[in-house]
């Protein structure tokens, strides 16, 4: 999403869901059937300082459920399918890629006329969907909690989606339209759909645990580290969810609108001095 000059506007209430592993881990805690007690501390307690840490799902386990131990989700939300339907779409693409370049590989040692270009090709649609798979896995496992928020259009700064950064929780809410379909220049309707919104929000939520992206004082995003390359990353994530042309995508996400923006820009990159004067605007509120 491009940057904005001015707040937010309110979420209205939509289902949400915080990003849980997949495939699930082991067991985060171990529960002793005879005792009737868990073993061991619920590693999130630190994030609901108002629930007993030897608890599950807040006491209320007829309607949460707590997958991974991490964390509490409610049971029917529309969101959480979203999310699962992405990462299954990802993960059978990445199958998909694999077996692929196993079945050339193979062929190739069974003597048939296999270039060296084709396989390169195929090991690359592997990496491209192996380094999406490992993008999630890292939220996943980051102390950062993302919520998904469905069902935004026309409730976010975005029609489309929106990657806002909550004051009051410190969550990065990760926010997903309905879709829109946009007339092409050359006259046909394209469709942006809710997977690629997914997509291309996910992938900001990335950089902002990779410091390529932050947020303003508000919560929105367009922070000191946000920049062209960051944006064409999420529409490119967005493209390959859907079927669409890029310059269209690129029009409805208002890239051009980052042109004063062009340089990289990350906190790894920055001078020691102006990590230091960054980290203290930061600390009073001017980033987050």
């Amino acid at each position: 999403m491009p940057p904005q000059n001015h707040p937010s506007m309110p979420l209205t209430p939509s289902p949400h869901h915080r990003i849980t592993t997949f495939p699930p881990p082991p067991a985060a805690r171990y529960y002793h059937s005879t005792l009737s007690i868990w073993l061991s501390v619920d590693p999130m307690a630190d994030k609901y300082p108002g629930v007993s840490p030897y608890v599950y799902c807040a006491n209320n386990p007829v309607r949460l459920v707590d997958p991974d131990g991490r964390v509490i989700v409610p049971n029917d939300d529309e969101a959480g399918h979203l999310y699962i339907d992405y990462k299954s779409e990802v993960n059978r693409r990445l199958n998909n890629a694999r077996v692929s370049l196993s079945e050339l590989e193979q062929k190739k040692i069974a003597g048939e006329r296999i270039g060296n270009r084709k396989i390169r090709r195929a090991q690359n649609e592997v990496n491209k969907y192996q380094n999406i798979y490992d993008e999630l896995t890292e939220m996943e496992e980051s102390q950062t909690v993302f919520r998904i928020n469905a069902h935004t259009t026309g409730t976010s700064v975005s029609a489309y989606g929106s990657t806002t950064y909550d004051l009051e929780t410190s969550e990065v809410n990760i926010n997903v339209g309905d879709g829109q379909r946009l007339l092409n220049e050359n006259g046909f309707y394209e469709y942006i759909t809710p997977m690629m919104i997914l997509a291309h929000e996910l992938k900001h939520g990335h950089q902002y645990i990779k410091h390529e992206i932050d947020f303003n004082w508000d919560g929105t995003q367009g922070g000191c580290l946000f920049d062209y390359t960051d944006e064409l990353a999420a529409i490119r994530r967005g493209a390959m969810f859907g079927y669409i042309n890029i310059n269209s995508l690129e029009r409805a996400y208002k890239l051009g609108e980052l042109q004063n923006r062009k340089e990289p820009r990350s906190y790894d990159s920055l001078t020691p001095m102006q990590k230091q004067s960054y980290d203290v605007q930061k600390a009073n509120g001017f980033f987050h």
